[in-house]
């Protein structure tokens, strides 16, 4: 499977204003719920899921976060991309009272398990141990930030 499936220009948001996590997580999905890719319940699914299970991951410049909840709130796969104008306060995995001040936030949307635990782990070599956060945050705009994504390969699916 090739993410490029997975990401569109529509979902992508970049320089967005938020101050919380909850700014992002009501921006995204405002955004994606008018678009018809999640249900009405997948808002506060997913800020539950977060607080339960904090997403945010340490990066070496740039933290980031990747926010996900059950397939049953998802109508069309995706995986949205928000870049925040300033650090948001994100809880670190593992931790219940870490905050990460992130930038890139990754809101997945699937439809099924079998492919999340691969994605989850080449966006984090990609975004935390690689350039590709660096690259991310250069981007211009939708159409640059898209090319920069699509290219994102799944190995082993």
């Amino acid at each position: 499977m090739e993410s490029k499936n997975m990401f569109f220009k529509e979902a992508i948001f970049l320089d967005i204003e938020a101050k919380s996590t909850d700014d992002v997580l009501d921006y995204v999905y405002n955004k994606l719920h008018s678009l018809g890719y999640v249900t009405e319940e997948f808002r506060a699914a997913v800020k539950e899921r977060e607080k339960k299970y904090p997403t945010g991951l340490p990066g070496p410049i740039y933290d980031i976060a990747v926010p996900h909840t059950d397939p049953d709130y998802v109508v069309k796969p995706f995986i949205a991309v928000a870049r925040t104008k300033e650090g948001i306060p994100f809880v670190q995995m593992g931790t219940r009272d870490l905050h990460l001040k992130t930038r890139i936030v990754f809101v997945l949307g699937f439809k099924t398990g079998k492919y999340q635990v691969k994605i989850l782990q080449t966006l984090v070599d990609l975004f935390i141990q690689g350039t590709m956060a660096e690259e991310f945050m250069k981007v211009n705009d939708e159409d640059e930030a898209l090319e920069l994504l699509k290219n994102i390969k799944i190995e082993g699916n």
